[in-house]
């Protein structure tokens, strides 16, 4: 889950969106005995608010694929 709030300005301050992701990791795999790597992908999508053009986008966009690579040591 992934949260932003802005704080001031003058299209978005005050507003929050959230956003849910579901996804899968695959790790730790091991490059030495002490350094590693995790690789992860995910489907990020936003839950709140609903879509508004004016004044400003919000949410910032509505859905994304992620990737995250991990190196763990």
């Amino acid at each position: 889950m992934g949260w932003t709030h802005w704080i001031d300005g003058t299209q978005r301050g005050g507003k929050d969106q959230t956003f849910l992701t579901f996804g899968a990791v695959i790790g730790t795999l091991h490059l030495t005995d002490r350094l590693g790597f995790a690789i992860g992908a995910g489907y990020q999508f936003a839950v709140s608010p609903p879509l508004q053009f004016k004044p400003a986008i919000t949410p910032v966009y509505q859905h994304n694929w992620i990737v995250s690579l991990r190196m763990p040591f």
